[in-house]
């Protein structure tokens, strides 16, 4: 049967919270309870460098799919752009030829009328402000925090200190 590290945790919490009962009278530990505890402590230790090993393998993986993906989103971009240029070329062609339609075997290409028309925007100080999008707020976390650190008080928000695992 395979220990896990929430097995080994809490089989030496369970240890720790029995020493009340069996510790004597002079705060000694007996032996065999504290070779327990070494012996877990050992194993618990090795389970979390072995949760390390993995974590920062799962790291590099994920490092390495961050790379591919981008790699392949800039592929994409660049065949998407060449696409794109490629029919502007072809609309500019048919338009100076005055060809309304061309047909093969394999393709029919024709000029089309764009169902919705599009909006050039010539002079955009001149554009009314009833056309402005709204954006969300934004706050500065970096900023609140300086702002507290510097003893400001700042309704409406709260500093946390969390922890977390680091893996060397």
């Amino acid at each position: 049967m395979r220990t896990t590290l929430f097995d080994l945790s809490n089989e030496q919490r369970l240890l720790l919270e029995s020493l009340e009962f069996v510790v004597s009278d002079d705060g000694e530990i007996p032996p065999d309870i504290s070779k327990q505890l070494a012996a877990l402590t050992g194993k618990i230790e090795d389970k979390l460098c072995a949760c390390a090993a993995v974590a920062q393998e799962l790291i590099r993986k994920q490092e390495v799919c961050a790379a591919e993906a981008k790699r392949l989103s800039e592929r994409g971009r660049h065949l998407d752009n060449q696409s794109k240029w490629l029919k502007t070329y072809m609309l500019d062609c048919m338009v100076a030829a005055d060809i309304k339609k061309a047909e093969s075997d394999l393709f029919s290409v024709s000029r089309c009328k764009n169902s919705a028309p599009s909006v050039n925007i010539l002079n955009l100080d001149a554009v009314p402000h009833d056309f402005d999008k709204v954006h969300e707020r934004e706050v500065s976390k970096t900023e609140i925090a300086k702002a507290v650190k510097e003893g400001r008080e700042v309704p409406g928000v709260e500093i946390i200190h969390g922890e977390h695992v680091r893996i060397r």
